[in-house]
């Protein structure tokens, strides 16, 4: 770019680069030095003696686990004293064993001394989910003797039921075992490969196979389905299937389910056959593929209530969470207002205290009346530090009595836990420049402390002005305020973890700040690729995403006019999204992105 002129000196530009009309190029000789090449650093071999790993914005997309798998690679990569750079948002965490901080924000690291825990790519694939304490060549040993035991099993079953084809498949639908020539049964669908045997079973045996095996796990009991009619090249064929739960072994956690496909006896078909017209069996087909068609609609019919009676108390939940959020958002808002009560009138105080000693510089002949009725601790001190005058409230802070004036101020036993009392009202003296400083007394009351020169009318230094304020409220208030400010911090972090409850991506934007966003959980920044910095206090109209404005703007209008709950509102393309309001707050779902 044309900008980088102002962060590199011209005899670095004219050795390094070369111009091209408004532009840089770095030279060819600086190119050809530099490889590019595509690493997975979790499978891949690491590459070995480099100088500086630079490693920015990633860990930050990787879990915790995985992080603690990959420092010590780093660190096996890296020569002795080798510089590892990260992003500004991540860290080494618990790998501090492995490297010496060199600069804390920009988040460089040194390799350190000594041999590295280098754990191979095959190793950290392998345990990736695993805990730390897992051994892999343990794993290895028990997944083989697994295996192992798991084909004696099925073999056993096998023979005991005469060995036709079949498939063991466990408790998510993915095939675990095959048996026999399965071609007639099952096929590879399009695309990337996938064992789930629904996938791969023929379109023709899908329905009727599906809540089968819902029930054969649910209830634990062998089923049997039988005429189901496959398309072959020569016609229709007749097969039936025997669904059998293993029950449960000591070396499979889970359950299995044993499918078997037998072909229906030749001699059996000819019967019914014989039995029947063709246009009985025709009839006999539609009932059963009408009873397996009701079947399914029953268990989705019951799935669809389910799901809404979940989402039901998942919204109830919500709506009460809100309400409850908003309320305490009330009583953040009145005790904020209250605190800037508290500061309008403490500025107040301040502009009558400047005003009073203003009049005790130009009035010498109220200076008793005022110091007697002054509800401000002040000490007037010589110019050898000597009590002049004070006022009533000073004796609270320092032990002073009527014969003490005349006494050096060092003399006298002072309540104040503040050492250098005498010291700073020399430098004063010295300087002409005020001191102001705060101090606390052996009650715990807080007080500014501020030492100025004693000005008499004619401009004449003749000794300092000591004052005490009594700031106690104040700090009691800052108190408060940071309690306030640390409350605001748990609400925060408590509605990010309810929106990460959220099965689906969502969003929450305020209306009364231009639809500026909120907060977004973790699925709906993961799905965009977004970052929270990014879009908090950006309007949801600013987003570069792929949905139509206009619907968005049509969308927010109407919940703010008419409704308080929009579900599956098309937003552009073929993106829907269910709408909450909340007063000022909308709360967006995205309930589908095709």
């Amino acid at each position: 770019a044309a900008n980088i002129q102002d962060d590199m000196s011209q005899q670095r530009l004219n050795k390094y680069f070369t111009k091209d009309n408004d532009l840089y190029k770095i030279n060819l000789d600086i190119r050809k030095m530099i490889i590019f090449a595509v690493q997975n650093i979790v499978k891949d071999p690491p590459f070995t003696r480099l100088d500086l790993l630079s490693c920015r914005n990633l860990l930050i997309y990787l879990s915790s686990q995985l992080q603690k798998k990959l420092l010590p690679l780093f660190h096996y990569s890296l020569k002795p004293k080798g510089l590892l750079f990260l992003g500004t948002s991540e860290t080494i965490g618990s790998s501090a064993d492995f490297f010496h901080v060199l600069d804390k924000k920009w988040k460089i690291f040194s390799r350190k001394e000594g041999s590295s825990s280098f754990i191979t790519s095959r190793e950290i694939y392998f345990m990736s989910d695993l805990p730390e304490t897992f051994d892999v060549k343990i794993m290895e040993n028990t997944m083989q003797t697994i295996e192992t035991k798991l084909s004696n099993l099925i073999k056993n079953i096998l023979l005991k039921y005469y060995t036709p084809t079949c498939v063991v498949i466990d408790e998510k639908g993915m095939i675990i075992y095959v048996y026999g020539r399965t071609s007639r049964f099952l096929e590879f669908a399009s695309g990337e490969a996938r064992l789930a045997f629904l996938d791969m079973i023929r379109p023709e045996l899908k329905s009727k196979f599906r809540n089968k095996i819902n029930e054969a796990f649910k209830h634990q009991k062998e089923l049997l389905l039988n005429k189901l009619q496959i398309n072959e090249a020569n016609g229709t064929a007749y097969v039936q299937a025997r669904l059998k739960p293993i029950s449960k072994v000591d070396f499979y956690k889970g359950q299995l389910l044993l499918i078997l496909f037998e072909d229906v006896p030749l001699v059996e078909l000819q019967e019914k056959q014989g039995e029947k017209e063709t246009d009985d069996n025709n009839t006999s087909r539609l009932e059963e593929e009408l009873k397996y068609t009701k079947e399914n609609l029953q268990t989705t019919i019951e799935e669809l209530e389910t799901s809404n009676e979940e989402l039901k108390s998942s919204n109830e939940e919500l709506q009460s969470t809100n309400e409850e959020l908003q309320s305490i958002n009330e009583e953040i808002e009145t005790s904020k207002e209250e605190l800037q009560s508290l500061n309008e009138e403490l500025s107040t105080v301040n502009a009558e205290l400047e005003n009073r000693i203003e009049q005790l510089s130009s009035a010498n002949d109220d200076i008793k009346n005022l110091l007697d009725n002054t509800e401000i601790a002040t000490i007037f001190l010589d110019k050898n530090l000597c009590v002049k005058r004070f006022t009533p409230k000073a004796t609270e802070i320092i032990n002073l009595i009527k014969s003490d004036v005349g006494r050096p101020i060092s003399h006298i036993v002072s309540n104040l836990h503040y050492e250098k009392l005498v010291e700073d009202a020399r430098n004063v003296l010295q300087t002409l420049e005020p001191i102001t400083t705060e101090g606390i007394d052996k009650n715990g009351h807080w007080y500014v402390i501020r030492i100025i020169p004693y000005r008499t009318i004619t401009n004449h230094i003749d000794g300092v002005v000591i004052t005490f304020l009594n700031i106690h409220t104040q700090k009691q208030t800052e108190t408060r305020l940071n309690e306030l400010e640390s409350n605001l911090t748990t609400i925060k972090d408590f509605n990010s973890t309810l929106l990460n409850t959220i099965s689906n991506p969502a969003i929450v934007i305020n209306t009364n700040i231009n639809s500026n966003i909120v907060i977004a959980n973790t699925i709906f920044l993961n799905q965009f690729k977004i970052s929270q910095d990014e879009i908090e206090g950006l309007s949801i109209f600013e987003l570069k995403l792929p949905w139509n404005k206009n619907a968005l703007k049509n969308l927010i209008d109407n919940l703010l006019t008419k409704e308080k709950l929009v579900e599956n509102y098309n937003i552009g393309g073929e993106t829907f999204v269910t709408a909450h309001r909340f007063s000022s707050i909308i709360l967006l779902i995205i309930t589908r992105v095709c």
